[in-house]
């Protein structure tokens, strides 16, 4: 490196000190040196006083310092150079302690001072740069102090937006850890990191395209987000965070207050506004606060696609609208989506005027309506699981709406009949309506009441219709569920399918499971497909299969093929409430149960044969019109093991009633299958190719002679049955009964009595021809 050129001025190494009353020399004067703003005649505001030598080295030497005649500073009868190592104050006073001069600051580098400065490791500071000085530079960073109230900058607007240009040019940072302003207009960011500051946000809302927001508080308007990181970020005064595509993550962010204007959230996932592009991303959330506002998270899927979505260890507490609510979403969460380690206390929807209502839910997901048996799967909200979630003083805990493959998990939830009063929700732990395919897993709660409601009337669970009656709950488990006090309130209803022209809807299934459940009321209603019952205790039985009658949220309507009702360890503590209502099931098998479930028709016959059972042992209940119970049950498949009695009346007439019975007859199934007479009984009319139904050959004449189908000789649903050269090419057809016996209209007895079946026709079969069981039993004794 080169010498540097050096510039010395030659002259005395101090100034004199004159009097200020007249033009004369301060003789004998007493200089004084302070901290900077303070009187440094007060010994405990002075600071230590040095000569500077020749050398450069520095002695201390006491206060007050004298001059000499000529006014020169002295020490041991020297001219001297006095400085101090910090900013000071001086006052020089004469020899009679009157004031001459008095100096708040005499701060100033000399120039051997600032050039050691500059040389030391905290030169690059004092350095300037058209943003800041070279130590930030070197630091890697900007901050709004570089910019605000600099030239060019008319506003505050205007110099953050350029700090933001140059530090996303530069690749820099920006710290604005300490500093708070006020921006009015769009503010637009990318590919930087922004550190603290307390910024408030008017006029528009500011971008930010892949950056990183680290720290700081943001008050007023939304902050637009894209592939963009929040960390610990502080939102006040009606902030919030609007998703505006890509991957958006929030961690340890506390989201406090109303928002402003029109918003009604702290974090808003809906895409732009109508007409516009649609977004595409995912979520996450972890480890944040939301406090005092209306909703927590919104998110309005109808143009806001997110893919996945995380939200966990997050707490709601004192909203005025939902914590969570995910709206629309049937197009999002192909990739999962997962809510868990949730906090919500007090959510307590105030439902104003230019809101819509149904505000208060703890955690709300839904698909997109209407709803209906035979929706596409696209139309359902899919893939989520809400799992380890706590819930208080909230009046609806957990709702699903058109949802489908999800999963609810470990819950606690205490609804609130008291909270967000006249929103239009219903109080409930859990409320789902119109889903399917889904599982509930672990519940726990008390419902909280007032004087006018009676708390056991309280949902913990509450499944529910589409509105309006147009599709149960279906294909669902319920498991592991305690509530003391508490309902659990379940629809189990299959779709019998509706072949009205214009509507040709197809049956569709429904296999329901509750199992460990323990609650004060238990309310089941509807026909399923199967509904297995396990290690369910409850007070109160409120069970009604065929609801046609009314009285539940149902369609009333009940499928006729075969529906299984299997319960085992199932018991009521209410001997006045443990029967079930109109149990209308074809198949029903209970072990260890005290709760009765007797198979009901309202027309004979339309169920097959009637069985009571205790375990795997069955016994036929006594009907009209020849139903003794005195043969062997037709037309109903048992399985291996099963023992059926028969009602022995020995010499007694059968007619006059049960009182003849003076043995059982026990059978044992040693192969599986069905019993079906070979006589005349078993005959069909013609049927042509196409036909789905098989009618009695007998004239009916509505007694056991000419309807035994109805009476003695009856095919059960779900019966397989074989239907001799009906099949393709004249082969047999192997087909299933979905219809037991009936007559249309129900009421004339001469109708024909039809079965229908669930395979169509393929060759015509002939008048008068039998069928036969698909699998003909054996039992000991033989039949």
């Amino acid at each position: 490196m080169a010498d540097l050129e050096v510039f010395s001025n030659l002259g005395m190494p101090s100034q004199p000190f004159f009097r200020n009353d007249r033009f004369a020399a301060l003789a004998n004067g007493k200089i004084y040196a302070g901290k900077a703003d303070t009187d440094p005649t007060n010994p405990a505001n002075q600071v230590q006083v040095y000569v500077e030598n020749e050398d450069g080295t520095l002695t201390p030497i006491p206060q007050p310092v004298r001059t000499n005649v000529a006014g020169f500073p002295v020490w041991n009868g020297q001219v001297v150079k006095l400085i101090t190592k910090i900013e000071s104050s001086m006052v020089v006073a004469d020899q009679n302690d009157v004031v001459i001069f008095t100096f708040s600051n005499l701060f100033k580098y000399d120039p051997v001072q600032m050039w050691n400065l500059l040389l030391s490791q905290n030169g690059a500071k004092y350095v300037g740069t058209p943003v800041g000085n070279v130590q930030e530079q070197l630091n890697g960073y900007v901050t709004p102090w570089n910019f605000v109230g600099k030239a060019p900058y008319a506003t505050v607007t205007a110099a953050l937006q350029a700090m933001f240009d140059y530090a996303s040019a530069n690749g820099l940072d920006v710290r604005a850890d300490g500093w708070k302003g006020t921006t009015n207009g769009i503010l637009t960011a990318s590919n930087i990191r922004i550190f603290g500051g307390d910024w408030t946000l008017t006029g528009n809302d500011p971008r930010f395209v892949n950056c990183e927001v680290i720290g700081g508080t943001w008050r007023g308007r939304s902050m637009w987000c894209q592939n963009t990181t929040l960390r610990g970020v502080n939102g006040r005064n009606g902030h919030r965070m609007r998703h505006d595509g890509g991957d958006v993550r929030m961690f340890d962010c506390w989201y406090d207050g109303i928002p402003g204007g029109s918003n009604n959230s702290h974090i808003n996932i809906q895409g732009v506004q109508s007409g516009g592009p649609q977004i595409w991303g995912t979520i996450e959330i972890d480890g944040c606060l939301f406090t005092n506002g209306y909703n927590g998270i919104i998110h309005q899927g109808g143009n806001a696609f997110m893919s996945r979505g995380i939200f966990r260890n997050l707490a709601f507490v004192n909203m005025q609208g939902d914590g969570i609510e995910l709206n629309v979403v049937h197009q999002c969460f192909e990739n999962g989506c997962v809510i868990e380690n949730i906090l919500l206390d007090n959510i307590d929807g105030i439902n104003p005027g230019n809101f819509a209502s149904n505000w208060g839910l703890g955690i709300g997901i839904a698909g997109k309506g209407p709803y209906g048996w035979d929706l596409p799967d696209e139309n359902y909200a899919r893939n989520f699981t809400i799992r380890n979630v706590l819930v208080n003083d909230c009046k609806q805990c957990i709702h699903v709406e058109m949802g489908r493959d999800f999963s609810i998990e470990n819950v606690t939830v205490n609804p609130n009949v008291n909270k967000s009063v006249g929103t239009g929700i219903t109080t409930a732990g859990i409320y789902t309506s119109g889903c399917k395919d889904f599982l509930i897993d672990g519940v726990t709660g008390e419902p909280v009441t007032n004087s006018s409601t009676d708390v056991h009337d309280l949902r913990i669970i509450h499944m529910e219709w589409g509105p309006p009656r147009l599709s149960s709950p279906r294909n669902y488990t319920i498991r592991n569920v305690r509530t003391k006090t508490g309902r659990v309130y379940c629809p189990v209803a299959a779709d019998p399918g509706d072949p009205t022209a214009g509507v040709n809807r197809a049956p569709h299934d429904n296999r329901v499971k509750l199992e460990n459940i323990d609650c004060y009321r238990l309310t089941i209603f509807g026909v399923a497909t199967q509904l297995d019952m396990i290690n369910v205790n409850f007070w109160e039985l409120d069970a009604v299969g065929d609801d046609s009658a009314g009285g539940t949220t149902s369609s009333g309507q009940y499928i006729r093929t075969k529906s299984v009702l299997n319960m085992m360890n199932v018991n009521s503590l209410n001997p006045a409430k443990q029967a079930w209502s109109k149990c209308r099931y074809s198949n029903i098998n209970m072990i260890n149960c005290n709760v009765e479930a007797r198979m009901y028709v309202n027309l004979d016959g339309s169920l097959g044969q009637l069985l009571g059972n205790v375990g795997k042992q069955f016994f036929p209940e006594i009907t009209s019109h020849g139903g003794y119970g005195n043969f062997f049950p037709c037309g109903r498949e048992f399985d291996r093991g099963d023992v059926v009695w028969i009602y022995d009346y020995g010499s007694n007439d059968p007619a006059n009633g049960p009182g003849g019975i003076v043995n059982l007859k026990p059978y044992i199934v040693t192969e599986w299958g069905a019993y079906f007479p070979k006589d005349d009984r078993a005959k069909i009319h013609a049927a042509a190719v196409g036909a789905r139904q098989i009618v009695q050959f007998l004239t009916p004449n509505g007694v056991s002679s000419g309807s035994p189908w109805l009476y003695t000789t009856m095919l059960s649903p779900g019966t397989r049955i074989v239907i001799p050269q009906g099949g393709a090419g004249g082969a047999d057809l192997v087909t299933t009964v979905v219809r037991p016996p009936y007559q249309t209209p129900p009421d004339d007895t001469g109708k024909p009595i039809v079965v229908d079946i669930a395979d169509p026709i393929q060759n015509p079969v002939p008048e008068g021809t039998k069928i036969r069981m698909w699998k003909q039993i054996s039992t000991f004794p033989p039949l």
